[in-house]
């Protein structure tokens, strides 16, 4: 009976042992994950900001193309 209850008392130390390595590695891997989501929404951010300034240079080069076209028919 005694050894059965020194196996019990292992067991539950080992599963409290085990409990707090897995909420440990929950809470490291929660700050990780919340950290990729903001690097997601920065590059998210980016991705919009080099488009708009993409069209922009398209539509200025589409502009100076015809201005030279202008110049070149005088």
């Amino acid at each position: 009976m005694v050894e059965k209850e020194l196996e019990l008392e292992a067991f539950k130390q080992d599963s409290t042992d085990l409990e707090m390595e897995f909420e440990k590695e929950i809470s490291r891997l929660e700050a990780v994950n919340k950290e990729l989501r903001a690097k997601n929404e920065k590059y998210k951010f980016d991705i919009e900001e080099l488009k708009d300034k993409y069209q922009k240079a398209q539509l200025k080069a589409g502009e100076d193309l015809q201005s030279i076209e202008r110049e070149l028919q005088f």
